[in-house]
This record gives C-alpha cells, sequence and structure tokens, in this order.
C-alpha cells in the first residue's frame, strides 16, 4: 500500500476520490434501536408479569387470591365478600365459602366472629392440610324485618403469614 491508500470502513483503498463520506444512518439507526430498548424490557415485563398472574390465577382457581399469593399469603378464605342475593323474613340461609392452604404444613382454623347471632358456622378447630381446600358454609338465620343485609365475619387461624381473613356477606330480605 502507498501513502494514498487510507483505511475507510476497516478496508485499504488505493482511489481516495472513489471513497464516499460513512453514511450517518447506522448510527442514527443505533440510536433508535437503544432508545427502542426501555419499550422492549417494558414490553417483555408486561408479558412476563400478565403470564405469572395467569399461571396463578389458574392454579389458584381465583383471580382474587393471585395478589395475596404473590405477597406470600399461602391461606385464603374465599370469596372475600358473599352475596345470597335475596331471603325472606326469618328464612335460614347457606352461604358457601372455601377455606384453602396453600402452604407446606398444616393449618388450623380455630373459629369465627361476627357481627350478630344471626351467623353460625360449623364447629371448630378444623385442620386444612397442606395443599387442600375445604368448604366451611356459613348458616344465616335472617332478620323479620325487610332491608339490606350485611354481615361480617372474621376467620381465625394459626398460620403466621395470615392469622384472620374476613368475609363480608350480604343481601336483602324480602316479605
Amino acid at each position: 500500500m502507498d501513502n494514498k491508500s487510507r483505511l475507510v470502513s476497516s478496508r485499504a483503498v488505493d482511489d481516495p476520490a472513489s471513497v464516499k463520506p460513512l453514511s450517518r444512518r447506522p448510527i442514527v439507526g443505533k440510536l433508535f434501536a437503544v432508545a427502542a430498548y426501555p419499550a422492549k424490557l417494558a414490553v417483555l415485563i408486561v408479558l412476563f408479569t400478565s403470564l405469572l398472574f395467569a399461571y396463578h390465577w389458574y392454579r389458584l382457581g381465583s383471580r382474587s387470591l393471585v395478589l395475596p399469593y404473590l405477597k406470600g399469603s399461602r391461606f385464603f378464605v374465599y370469596p372475600t365478600e358473599a352475596s345470597f342475593g335475596s331471603g325472606t323474613i326469618a328464612s335460614n340461609l347457606e352461604v358457601p365459602v372455601t377455606v384453602a392452604n396453600f402452604g407446606s404444613r398444616p393449618v388450623q382454623l380455630l373459629g369465627v366472629r361476627t357481627d350478630c347471632s344471626c351467623v353460625t358456622t360449623e364447629t371448630f378447630p378444623i385442620s386444612i392440610g397442606p395443599g387442600q381446600t375445604r368448604r366451611v358454609p356459613l348458616s344465616i338465620h335472617l332478620a323479620d324485618k325487610p332491608g339490606p343485609f350485611e354481615q361480617n365475619v372474621v376467620y381465625y387461624s394459626d398460620s403466621s403469614d395470615n392469622p384472620r381473613a374476613k368475609v363480608r356477606v350480604s343481601g336483602v330480605i324480602t316479605q
């Protein structure tokens, strides 16, 4: 190579007049590609989170249990809001409630506290093994006057991550 040769784009060129200056497009394209990384990363994070949420929703069987599960809770009482719809004065109804233990050790359901004696349930304690669910229905005796009905029930357990779980029971008493 002689003195007239120059290095352009990592290759030697004999005729400097035939050399075109390097285009800036690859650099601009690279800048846009780098600027697109946060957007691509955000899409990947949203996709991964959605898949994680969908998997746990499928595994747990309820969308409302996914967030507490991901936060570490393994003992659940659901639904957290149960409605019996409507019932007649002085009638007895049953509201289904499920207790689930997704932990690795057995949990004892110790008892419940209700707002009034019109809501009762099974006798306690109830043992729930790891990975098991159990129905613990609430029995409700409706009042003697029509109108809205709303009571809170708190379940107590020996679970270290969620010792109390609240269920709100509602409905309408008709004549």
